[in-house]
């Protein structure tokens, strides 16, 4: 029993991240998508503009779909742990570059390594109020990482119809077949000026408004 316990680990690992990636990519072919905001989503650039793209842990899902093909050399943490090595693999192969660490394991190194990543001119991906909330509260992770990298944190929300939620901490969206998308991108936050609380403040209060407006773009 053990031997067929590892025998269908292994498939999972083999087989999984492709067959997710696909899902993925196909359930967002269903999708019509509108960016309101070009600098950090429109592909074709040979030398895009490098920061922190900051937006709600509830949305993570309809980004990730909404990042698909855009051309740009997007970065995402995922967690060391071994539960999350099939999600990481299925990250890479929707052409998102993988950071593995944690902001409760490994935090520092992996601060330190996107840091390394933005700098050479790759966007960082965070959700402010990750990994455990509160919901729609930003915390200053995304502030620390980007004076350390000299970048400024671009704030942006999106928002689906149809869509459902799960019932975890965030309320998780997922979007429906056939959904529309609108994400909106705010105005980039300067970074290198001002204390970090009001730094963070500014990042919450945009991505509040952001994803009001979003909503808005969508009939809410």
């Amino acid at each position: 029993m053990r031997r067929i316990l590892h025998l269908l680990r292994d498939l999972a690992t083999a087989v999984g991240p492709t067959l997710g990636a696909w899902f993925i990519r196909l359930w967002g072919m269903t999708f019509r998508v509108r960016v309101d905001g070009v600098r950090h989503w429109s592909g074709g650039r040979s030398n895009p503009v490098p920061g922190v793209l900051a937006f709600w842990h509830d949305e993570l899902m309809i980004m990730c779909v909404s990042l698909i093909g855009r051309g740009f050399p997007y970065g995402v943490l995922v967690s060391r742990h071994p539960d999350a090595e099939l999600m990481a693999r299925a990250v890479a192969k929707l052409g998102l570059h993988v950071i593995r660490g944690s902001s409760t394991s490994g935090g520092v190194h992996a601060i330190a390594t996107m840091a390394a990543e933005a700098k050479n001119g790759r966007i960082i991906i965070v959700t402010p109020d990750g990994p455990k909330g509160p919901r729609h509260r930003a915390g200053d992770g995304a502030v620390v990482l980007a004076r350390r990298a000299g970048v400024p944190i671009i704030p942006v929300a999106c928002a689906a119809r149809p869509r459902v939620r799960a019932g975890s901490w965030d309320r998780l969206q997922f979007p429906l077949p056939f959904a529309r998308i609108e994400v909106v991108e705010g105005e980039p936050i300067d970074v290198s000026g001002g204390d970090r609380e009001r730094v963070r403040r500014n990042l919450e209060e945009s991505l509040r408004a952001l994803t009001a407006e979003a909503e808005r773009r969508v009939g809410r």
